[in-house]
């Protein structure tokens, strides 16, 4: 007749099942890619390779702040997807002299006109 210890054997299968779970994650965390955001600066410019670039995606952001200091609620994910939201905004703000670069092409006169 065999008697085994249930109890160990419970303990070293779950501590089994637990290291597998670890592996587990730890293979799928570092096989997973990277998420990478796209850091802009305080004057709407995106550094790459260490270079001040002007990028629309970062324009649009500070376009989206000066908007929002002056009042606007506006998003930022808004301004870059909607263009008509873009040309209201800049037809607000457009005299800033931080965003005239950014609204240069969508409001050539500036705002008020």
């Amino acid at each position: 007749m065999l008697i085994f210890n249930t109890g160990r054997a419970h303990a070293s299968m779950g501590a089994n099942v637990g290291l597998a779970i670890v592996a587990i994650t730890a293979a799928a965390a570092s096989s997973a890619p990277a998420l990478a955001k796209i850091a802009c600066t305080s004057d709407g410019y995106q550094i790459v390779q260490g270079t001040p670039l002007s990028t629309p995606y970062c324009q649009d952001n500070l376009l989206g702040k000066v908007a929002r200091q002056y009042g606007m609620r506006v998003s930022d994910v808004e301004i870059r997807q909607n263009p008509n939201t873009k040309r209201y905004v800049c037809r607000f703000v457009g005299r800033d002299i931080r965003v005239q670069q950014t609204c240069g092409e969508t409001n050539y006169r500036g705002r008020g006109y």
